[in-house]
């Protein structure tokens, strides 16, 4: 791998950094081993200031372009930060949990290079251990909702009717077009990036890569899956995911949930977001209904959970207005209002 010099940059590589500790250092230390002959450029964008990411990139990796707006601006704002100046043909947004073979960044650009048409480029994940995650998804309707909720999706992988949000039908074998990739390794033309304004900063966290990709393929573009590049991913690592039952997990809990109402109302109208999230009450209520007509300590605690969930979802449609409305950012409502609202 070559750093940037004055040379044309091939890579410009954005990591935004969010209490990522040491999964950040050995992110960093699989892409400075990566065998690509082309020009690349690193930038941090660290959204969790005095947490001494600068002390361990000063350390470590004094190439690498920190860029440090003092505060957590959100994952799409805080990478709108760092495309602005970058210079690269490609832009590669790879999270901090995210570690990618040595081949991985040659075979990206190789490809995005023989097919001019494709705008966005995602890996095969893996967990750690090499178990398959998720990686090339499709625009999911109400009926794929319905499917995931139900656990229909999870029984039957490899229907193509209830195994279609994450394209499980299929064996993953070949590279192929798709309607989205997950952010984890997200490779753009940055072309089309700039063309299309980057990421919407209505969205904090969550849906800015699905929805790039749909603006992309309604320009004319194409989003392909790379199954050559194999990239393990912890999952979960640089998002917090935690019991919703605390302060913490519920932020994120409603990250998801504000992120979901504004995205199906900007492609689809309040009518979307009332209909993906108003599934998701109904499905909610009905399993409250089952776990309080049972007895039991679990079953009790699982009711107070969906309740709870059921509360966070009435909230996010609320403060959003259905989705028409940008609530202001973090969406980081006072901890007392959650043990106010869900009790």
């Amino acid at each position: 791998m070559n750093q940037s010099s004055s040379k044309p940059v091939d890579i410009s590589v954005i990591v935004v950094n969010y209490r990522s500790g040491l999964l950040l250092k050995k992110c960093l230390e699989h892409l400075f081993a990566a065998r690509f002959p082309g020009q690349m450029e690193i930038t941090v964008v660290n959204n969790s200031p005095g947490d001494g990411c600068q002390a361990m990139l000063d350390q470590y990796f004094p190439e690498v372009r920190l860029i440090a707006p003092g505060r957590n601006l959100g994952f799409g704002p805080a990478c709108n930060l760092a495309f602005a100046d970058v210079r690269g043909e490609f832009v590669l947004l790879l999270n901090p949990d995210a570690f990618i073979p040595e081949n991985a960044l040659e075979i990206s650009v190789d490809y995005l290079r023989q097919y001019p048409k494709v705008a966005v480029a995602g890996a095969q994940l893996t967990t750690e251990s090499g178990e398959w995650q998720p990686s090339a998804r499709c625009f999911q309707s109400v009926f794929d909702k319905f499917f995931v909720l139900s656990g229909l999706s999870a029984r039957f992988p490899k229907s193509k009717l209830f195994g279609r949000v994450d394209m499980t039908w299929w064996d993953h074998g070949e590279p192929r077009a798709v309607d989205w990739v997950v952010g984890a390794f997200f490779m753009i033309r940055t072309e089309m990036g700039r063309a299309l304004d980057w990421f919407d900063e209505r969205f904090f966290l969550y849906f800015e890569e699905l929805d790039l990709c749909r603006r992309a393929i309604a320009e004319g573009w194409e989003v392909h899956y790379l199954p050559d590049v194999i990239v393990p991913h912890v999952g979960g690592a640089c998002s917090a995911e935690m019991d919703p039952a605390t302060v913490s997990g519920a932020q994120i809990t409603l990250f998801r949930l504000f992120a979901e109402a504004l995205y199906y109302a900007k492609h689809h109208g309040r009518i979307g977001a009332l209909s993906m999230l108003g599934l998701e009450i109904w499905w909610c209520r009905l399993r409250w209904l089952r776990n309080r007509l049972k007895r039991g300590v679990e079953a009790e605690r699982k009711a107070q959970a969906l309740a709870r969930h059921v509360a966070m979802i009435k909230l996010a449609l609320s403060e959003t207005n259905y989705g028409t409305h940008i609530p202001a950012m973090p969406w980081n409502p006072d901890p007392k209002a959650y043990k106010e609202s869900f009790p």
